[in-house]
């Protein structure tokens, strides 16, 4: 093969690919115990809806994920802070809430909420030996000792989530969830 047909075909392609780098902003930042917390959000122009939201701590992304998150409420160090998470798609709402702990020398991410169903933010009790976050239908998550804990499959009366929010007859789909995020 010819290498100048290659060149010139390359030469023709290559100012129509698009090497569009990503564009971060800075929506604001906040002082921590473990340093400055960024909030960014970045986008890739001419590409529309390819926006994403990062959380960076000491200039390295601790939390990253679609446009928007929002921060939601943290305590008064902000050494432990609740994020709203993404609208998912699925269910036009958020499925998810973060928790970021900053109270340790090394940060922890956490994702929480109801499997298929919305998780949105509604109070959070920041005390010093345990904090609760509640989300809508107040369905409340305990944090202690570094670790998040879920609630029961119930409301506190018995009451099953299933029950809650009955979905035509089907099994149980709705369970609380609590998973700790690798933070890359």
């Amino acid at each position: 093969m010819r290498k100048e047909p290659f060149i010139a075909l390359m030469i023709c392609i290559l100012p129509g690919a698009s090497f569009d780098e990503t564009v971060c902003e800075n929506r604001g930042e906040l002082k921590t115990p473990l340093g400055t917390l960024d909030e960014q959000v970045c986008k890739t122009p001419n590409r529309p809806g390819s926006s994403t939201h990062q959380f960076l701590l000491a200039k390295k992304t601790i939390l990253s994920g679609p446009y928007p998150m929002m921060f939601s409420h943290g305590n008064k160090n902000n050494s432990l802070m609740a994020i709203q998470g993404p609208p998912d798609p699925e269910l036009s709402c958020s499925s998810q809430i973060f928790l970021i702990d900053l109270t340790s020398t090394k940060p922890h991410v956490y994702a929480f909420g109801i499997k298929n169903a919305c998780a949105e933010y509604h109070w959070a009790s920041w005390g010093k030996k345990r904090s609760v976050i509640a989300i809508k239908d107040n369905i409340r998550f305990t944090y202690s000792n570094g670790n998040l804990s879920s609630p029961p499959d119930d409301f506190g009366d018995g009451t099953p989530l299933s029950r809650r929010f009955p979905e035509d007859g089907k099994p149980l789909r709705m369970w609380p969830f609590v998973e700790e995020l690798p933070i890359p």
